[in-house]
């Protein structure tokens, strides 16, 4: 599979600067099954468009993903920068033959080159964290790594 973009181009959009205004903050989740979801469309000061997307199980709330999306100028679906999850089971498929990396936690996931050129998701390698307990805690990590700034 074709790498979209490097490890080092991730690293850039997520650390582009992201102006998101108090209005964006007034979300409005829509119920899909078993879950809720809303979305925020920002635009980057240089190149991206980006989505973040916000999705929390209904029935268990520590189950969730906030997801740091990028429109690519050529094709019409999102590419998954950053996702910070919620507690539930993950395995990094790539790393799996190694101790450590099948876990039940909060973890952040990462898109790599490396999972880019497998047959795996592109974000999905992912490393545990105690930064957040909660998806208020997870998307305030968010706005601290991926350059937030708002208005």
């Amino acid at each position: 599979m074709a790498v979209t973009y490097t490890d080092d181009e991730i690293a850039a959009l997520i650390a582009e600067r992201k102006l998101l205004s108090s209005r964006q903050l007034q979300l409005r989740f829509r119920d899909k099954r078993g879950h809720r979801e809303a979305s925020i469309d920002i635009q980057g000061d240089s190149v991206g468009k980006f989505r973040i997307i916000i999705r929390e199980n209904r029935f268990k709330p520590s189950d969730f993903s906030i997801i740091l999306a990028i429109r690519p100028a050529q094709g019409s679906g999102l590419f998954h920068l950053r996702r910070y999850d919620g507690m539930h089971r993950h395995k990094n498929r790539i790393e799996s033959g190694r101790r450590g990396d099948n876990f039940h936690d909060f973890h952040i996931h990462t898109a790599t080159e490396r999972y880019q050129e497998s047959e795996f998701p592109d974000d999905g390698y992912a490393e545990v964290t105690e930064r957040y307990n909660d998806i208020d805690e997870a998307f305030r990590c968010l706005i601290d790594d991926a350059n937030l700034y708002l208005a």
